[in-house]
């Protein structure tokens, strides 16, 4: 399956976004899990990273080393588009 093409409209000059079916994946397991997920830690944050650049997420930091990300209603939507 690969990368998938997000197609949306966009004002002039701005980038197209592309996500993968990980990203996809990522963001249906937290909108199960009550559309929030909590990091503790020194951990690799990159594919949550990846959910905010795409507008799906929103982070919270909770201490110097948490984080709690909270599902938008963007990436509420792209969790239940073409769910299969």
């Amino acid at each position: 399956m690969g990368r998938v093409r997000l197609v949306e409209s966009r004002a002039e000059g701005e980038e197209v976004t592309n996500m993968d079916d990980k990203d996809l994946k990522l963001i249906r397991q937290i909108v199960a899990s009550d559309c929030r997920k909590y990091t503790a830690g020194n951990i690799d944050r990159s594919r949550y990273d990846r959910l905010i650049d795409l507008k799906w997420l929103t982070p919270f930091k909770t201490s110097i080393s948490d984080v709690e990300y909270q599902a938008t209603e963007k990436g509420r939507a792209a969790a239940l588009a073409d769910a299969s």
